[in-house]
């Protein structure tokens, strides 16, 4: 088996570090590409639904959304994400509690009809309130809900 020379060694982290730089200048220019989509899709209102805030070192989605008290969906549609990814130093609008910025049928009705598959604790996860709220809002003692069921969903009267 030969060594590797050290000038091949330097050559294979020079190239590393010039694919490292890329993936970055990728990622910045994906960043300012959403920012600059999520104040079109506003209609350059954006400080109008929520307040602004830049992503720091250990922010995800989900810390965020339990930190200011909304749901990671309302956070993702607020901000045209197409995923959970976000890095640090991207600029995102929190949108206020409980406020989506395009309603949608359930949450101008103020009602959710139970589906196969739901329960109490993923409708109180989607509506970004806590189980015990959601149970309460519904006069609900028990965790079990039925298909077909009306509930008051998290918008309109909380």
């Amino acid at each position: 088996m030969k060594a590797i020379s050290l000038k091949r060694k330097q050559r294979i982290a020079e190239v590393r570090k010039q694919k490292v730089r890329a993936r970055n200048k990728k990622m910045a220019a994906v960043t300012i590409a959403g920012t600059i989509s999520a104040l079109v899709l506003l209609n350059g209102k954006a400080a109008a639904y929520g307040k602004d805030y830049t992503v720091k070192k250990r922010d995800t989605l989900y810390s965020l959304s339990k930190k200011y008290q909304v749901s990671i969906d309302q956070l993702k549609e607020t901000n045209a994400l197409t995923s959970e990814k976000i890095v640090v130093g991207q600029r995102l609008v929190l949108p206020e509690q409980g406020k989506t910025m395009v309603p949608k049928s359930e949450e101008i009705t103020n009602q959710y009809t139970v589906q196969k598959g739901d329960s109490l604790f993923l409708l109180a996860k989607k509506y970004g309130i806590t189980l015990e709220k959601l149970k309460k809002i519904n006069n609900i003692q028990s965790d079990r809900i039925n298909i077909g069921q009306k509930i008051v969903s998290a918008f309109g009267n909380i």
